[in-house]
């Protein structure tokens, strides 16, 4: 490496360097560099007309040429002039560098541009040149890459560049950084592993494997860890992908991380040829890769078992398949791969996906299986359920343990808000924990037996269930084997402290239909606080009146959701079931002045009032579908409940609305069947009510096969199938009511 590029990774310490430092600032947390990635996109993408894909192109650009101006120890060039021409003079010079210099050219060209004219690379206008400079010039990048928070803060950077580009407009799908996370330490990356993704996007899973690797060498004091890890990118991170700007944005990503680029290939991962992809040439793969489609080229599948039917004609399969056999293929012997999988590879029963499983119990040993919520991925707007396959390639025993393990939260919800609950990294400690528990070891044979190694299929709670089901001949079973009331209690510190503001719903505020329709507003230390206000809200809770006269009544029981719909208005008031929550207060991120505002006060917020969602377990607003960034100010604490609804989550402790025990709970609590039950174990003479002992008492019909999730599938297809239909009729009636508006003249 030469000398300039040890003082971009390291800092330099001459006395010129430290003038300019002075004028220069490294972000210091990950929400400010966001904020000025943002303000610059928002630049290109709503004041200059840009498509996203091409701004993105641009902004990325102009980062490199940034990068090289301090790199270059010329970062006094990368500043705004007087007129916009001569900003531009001076960026198009430095441009001009950076693709004369080995790294910059690599990540600048990757589009395909022969650079003879930078022209063609870098294609704004001057005026809009001179304001993202002017932007930009106050923050050094070499100020923000070293430092024990920069992993973190460079992770906000591509999150706000890449997340929102890509997956929008683009199709792509980024894995969240705490699976990728959860996967790298896993499995263990050491400083000799030959590291691929051959599906890499933007180096996720780089990035990942870099700070597992920085963190073991700082725990080890292992020498100069910059060296180390630089070496690591050059000798052992290879990465294909078939997205020029995914290569680009992955050898971006690296380069900001280690100043060098790695070994990314503008390939397809299914046809990456050359010494360099032999098979067994890998000690550890990582991949989260395309599920959509069907791979139907016939070149392709000609050089797949998978694509080959027993005849020898090639066959159209899921777009995966290939790739988990092309990821086994190169895994060299005791090399391990994870990787994050729709739910189908792992139990439809279609032949392809039986014979991917068959392939995977010959050629490797099946490590792990790792199920994940339905929130891990509901966010990224794919509507796949998914889970972890973890392999080592060796010659398989005949028999031998599976581990299988459950996350019931993964750090974040199904709005993709930040939440203090994650169970990966206990994952981790349970897999490598000496004397582990039994219940998380399963015999392959019976997975093999069973025809599905799903990991929710070998839940204890399922499995209990079946065994419950079994037993039983008429297949009923106690209330209390499906769920338990378990509310979180509010503390009276809480209660008392005085200003905090309440929505507190009662069973008044909860319609017969099961639906929430308002609340009541309780300020402590103001209003006296009603002895029976008691539980936080928390979504997929289900909310059941325990009194008789209430369930007498055929009262539903509520079935919590992640967010409530809402609105705010021009004053950022918020408003809730058509009422204005008091002393909540929406405020807006202006970019341009850097500060909050009322919505009114700040540009391209639309009209009012806007649409919001409200999110109950943070207790925080989002406006869907936008860019902007809100915040909810006030005394305003939360939703919260009575005692009279008894708070009832499943007992496969997975109590997410979206948990098909919670769903089949949430269905069976309205039938008459268990209905009358629960008037029946009412007890009281004044005020007869359900307790939690009585749910002993009420038993509940399960599927023959104690399978709740397959039984709650087919509940789910029906209904999609009564939505659709609903729908079709709406469309038919308007289609009708237009008919006749045709035949009235106009006047």
């Amino acid at each position: 490496m030469d000398s300039s590029l040890e003082d971009f990774v390291e800092g330099d310490s001459s006395e010129e360097s430290e003038s300019k430092k002075t004028t220069t600032k490294g972000f210091s947390e990950g929400s400010e560099v966001r904020k000025i990635i943002k303000r610059c996109h928002d630049i290109l993408y709503k004041d200059e007309g840009l498509d996203p894909a091409r701004a993105y192109d641009e902004l990325t650009t102009l980062l490199i040429v940034k990068v090289f101006s301090e790199k270059e120890d010329t970062n006094s060039q990368f500043t705004a002039e007087s007129s916009p021409d001569e900003t531009t003079n001076k960026i198009r010079m430095l441009l001009q560098g950076a693709l004369e210099d080995g790294i910059c050219s690599e990540l600048l060209l990757v589009n395909g541009n022969n650079g003879e004219d930078p022209e063609s690379v870098f294609q704004l206008d001057d005026e809009t040149i001179h304001k993202l400079v002017s932007i930009l010039q106050d923050y050094s990048f070499s100020g923000t890459y070293t430092g024990d928070s920069s992993p973190d803060i460079k992770g906000e950077m591509f999150q706000e560049m890449v997340g929102e580009t890509f997956r929008a407009e683009l199709g792509a799908y980024f894995t969240p950084r705490e699976v990728v996370d959860f996967m790298v330490d896993f499995l263990e990356v050491k400083p000799d592993s030959r590291t691929l993704d051959p599906s890499c996007g933007s180096g996720g899973f780089f990035v990942g494997a870099l700070n597992h690797l920085s963190e073991r060498l700082s725990a080890q004091k292992d020498g100069d860890i910059n060296s180390h890890v630089e070496n690591f990118v050059e000798e052992n991170i290879w990465g294909v992908d078939i997205n020029h700007r995914m290569v680009r944005t992955s050898r971006f990503n690296l380069f900001t991380y280690s100043n060098s680029t790695g070994n990314i290939h503008l390939q397809d991962g299914l046809q990456a040829t050359g010494p360099d992809f032999d098979d067994g040439s890998f000690d550890r793969i990582f991949s989260n890769p395309p599920f959509a489609g069907q791979e139907d080229r016939e070149s392709v599948l000609n050089e797949f078992e998978i694509g080959r039917k027993e005849s020898g004609e090639t066959r159209s399969v899921s777009k995966e398949l290939p790739f988990i056999e092309k990821i086994v293929r190169l895994l060299d012997e005791g090399g391990k791969a994870g990787i994050v999988l729709p739910e189908s590879v792992f139990n439809n029963q279609s032949q392809q996906f039986k014979d991917i499983r068959k392939y995977l119990y010959r050629n490797v040993r099946i490590e792990a299986l790792i199920g994940l919520p339905r929130e891990a991925f509901h966010h990224t707007d794919t509507g796949v359920q998914g889970a972890l396959l973890f392999v080592e390639k060796t010659e398989p025993p005949e028999d031998y343990e599976v581990y299988i393990d459950w996350a019931e939260n993964v750090g974040y919800n199904t709005l993709g808000h930040k939440i203090g609950r994650n169970d990966l990294p206990d994952i981790v400690e349970r897999y490598k924990d000496s004397t582990p528990s039994k219940e998380h070891y399963f015999e392959l044979s019976e997975l093999r037996e069973n025809g599905r190694i799903d990991p929710f299929y070998y839940h204890p709670e399922r499995t209990r269930l079946q065994r419950k089901a079994k037993s039983s001949s008429d297949q009923l079973i106690p209330l209390s084997d499906i769920v338990e009331e378990k509310g979180e209690t509010i503390s009276n510190r809480v209660k008392t402290q005085k200003g905090n503001h309440f929505a507190y719903i009662e069973v008044r505020n909860c319609s017969k239909e099961g639906e929430i329709t308002g609340w009541r507003d309780v300020t402590a230390g103001v209003d006296s606080v009603p002895s029976r206000l008691t539980y936080w809200m928390k979504p997929g809770t289900i909310l059941l009146s325990n009194h008789r006269d209430s369930i007498k009544s055929g009262r539903n029981p509520i079935l919590v959701p992640e967010a409530f719909n809402g609105e705010i208005d021009s004053e950022g008031n918020l408003y809730l079931f058509g009422d204005e929550v008091p002393h909540a207060q929406v405020t807006v991120w202006d970019s341009e002045s850097e500060t909050w505002k009322n919505p009114s006060e700040v540009d391209d917020t639309g009209e009012f009032p806007l649409e919001v969602q409200y999110d109950i377990e943070a207790n925080s607003v989002v406006i869907p579908d936008s860019e902007l960034e809100i915040r909810l100010e006030g005394s305003f604490v939360g939703f919260v409940t009575t005692n009279r609804l008894m708070q009832l989550h499943p007992r496969d402790s997975f109590g997410s609305i979206d948990s098909p025990v919670t769903q089949y709970a949430d269905q069976l609590l309205q039938t008459e069947f268990v209905r009358e039950q629960l008037i029946r174990e009412t007890t009281g003479a004044a005020s007869p009510e359900l307790k939690s002992k009585n749910l002993e008492d009420i038993t509940v019909p399960v599927p023959e096969d104690g399978d709740v999730a397959g039984f709650m599938e087919e509940i789910l297809q029906m209904e999609e199938k009564i939505d659709h239909h609903k729908q079709e009729i709406k469309n038919l009636n308007s289609e009708i009511r237009g008919k006749f508006d045709n035949l009235i003249p106009e006047s």
